[in-house]
């Protein structure tokens, strides 16, 4: 490399295998301040509040992710509405394990700029338990199962951590128990807030104590109407549960070079989620779950939340995620799966107890033992991958019979 320049690793970490990590190569002047720094203009705001600021991508849980243009207003405007109903404390020192380049991590790294608060860089798998305690951080952003890494490292007995005052997280809710041990031995206040790259944060506030409303996610932010409606889109009444809707004027026009997508969750100014929710007289906004995610329990639907809280309280169950596997409309029917990482050998007998116990929760009839749960870059478990997995292992074990 020339000598007049320097490299900039742009990656995220670690690097999927066959990925190569993006390297900037600038002039090494980049970093140097000039001589009259104090007399230069700052830097225009863009001239056209419609051009595009960003590209985001959809979380693709269920599929392809969808690439959607958020304008500079639309960008602006998202971030005015977390500023102020999810602020971040000027001082603090924030760790946000949500990748930068999803909607979720991209709004929290320009709040952290925007508070005058410090960014302190995730380290990669494995190593953010020892960050948070070395970088004394005090507000943790993540997801569930990466806050759940972090209190399985966390020393038994150890009470909450000194410096955490605040955890923040998205992309996925928390059961009751998993709640009480992250208050027990991490921070006692929780954030919990619900959006999607689509329109922004839409709700959100302080877990309450004691036992929060079933699938309470926050209250409804100024600015966003949300609404549950029917299979042919008529709202529903207060607290009723439906598909969940989105409109606001932070909402992208649709899907980059997918006209088909647009169409089918882009209607009349509203976006159509994939979320099974209700949405109370007070703008309580509570999810049952992802109507793709949901198990079919003798005729009814089961958030698998329920059975993961219940099979997290075993101690040497490190992570989990619950789904369902189709059946063949042959020999096999649809069977209720937990994918488990574990630290000693998996005991299925004490797992499927746990979950009876719990009630409610569907009880898997199949544990498979994996090195770790499949996310994506917002946190959000990828059952899709699971399923596949299952399928590949019982096709490899009908093969050695």
């Amino acid at each position: 490399m020339p000598a007049e320049l320097s490299a900039a690793l742009v990656a995220e970490s670690p690097q999927p295998e066959g990925r190569h990590p993006r390297i900037l190569y600038v002039e090494r002047t980049w970093f140097q301040p000039s001589a009259d720094a104090d007399a230069e203009a700052p830097v225009d705001a863009h001239g056209d509040p419609d051009a595009t600021a960003v590209v985001l991508a959809s979380s693709g849980t269920g599929g392809t992710a969808k690439s959607m243009a958020v304008s500079h207003a639309r960008m602006a405007a998202r971030l005015a509405i977390a500023e102020r109903d999810v602020p971040i404390p000027p001082g603090a020192r924030v760790l946000t394990t949500i990748s930068a380049f999803t909607g979720y991590g991209f709004t929290t790294l320009l709040r952290v700029l925007r508070a005058g608060a410090t960014i302190v860089v995730e380290p990669g798998t494995g190593r953010t338990a020892d960050t948070v305690v070395s970088e004394q951080v005090s507000y943790l952003v993540s997801a569930p199962g990466k806050i759940t890494a972090i209190l399985r490292a966390q020393p038994e007995g150890g009470g909450a951590h000194p410096s955490l005052r605040t955890i923040e997280f998205g992309g996925a809710r928390m059961g009751e128990a998993t709640v009480a041990r992250i208050r027990a031995r991490l921070c006692d206040e929780l954030r919990i807030v619900y959006g999607s790259t689509e329109i922004g944060f839409v709700a959100g506030g302080v877990l309450p104590r004691g036992r929060a409303p079933e699938g309470w996610v926050g209250r409804v932010f100024d600015g966003v109407q949300a609404q549950a409606v029917d299979e042919t889109l008529a709202p529903m009444g207060a607290g009723r549960t439906g598909r969940l809707r989105l409109r606001g004027a932070r909402l992208v026009d649709g899907y980059l070079g997918d006209a088909d997508a647009t169409a089918r969750n882009f209607r009349d100014g509203w976006f159509l989620t994939g979320d099974i929710a209700s949405v109370s007289a007070d703008h309580d906004l509570s999810l049952v779950g992802r109507a793709d995610e949901m198990i079919n329990l003798g005729g009814n639907k089961v958030d698998p939340v329920l059975t993961e809280d219940a099979l997290l309280s075993v101690p040497w169950v490190r992570d989990v995620a619950v789904f369902e596997v189709p059946g063949d409309n042959a020999s096999r029917p649809p069977a209720i799966w937990a994918a488990v990482v574990t630290a000693a050998q998996v005991d299925v007998a004490q797992l499927q107890a746990v979950v009876r116990e719990r009630g409610g929760a569907a009880v898997p009839r199949y544990v498979m033992p994996v090195a770790e749960i499949p996310r994506n870059a917002g946190g959000k478990v990828m059952r899709e991958r699971l399923v596949t997995l299952a399928t590949e292992a019982m096709a490899k074990a009908r093969t050695r019979r």
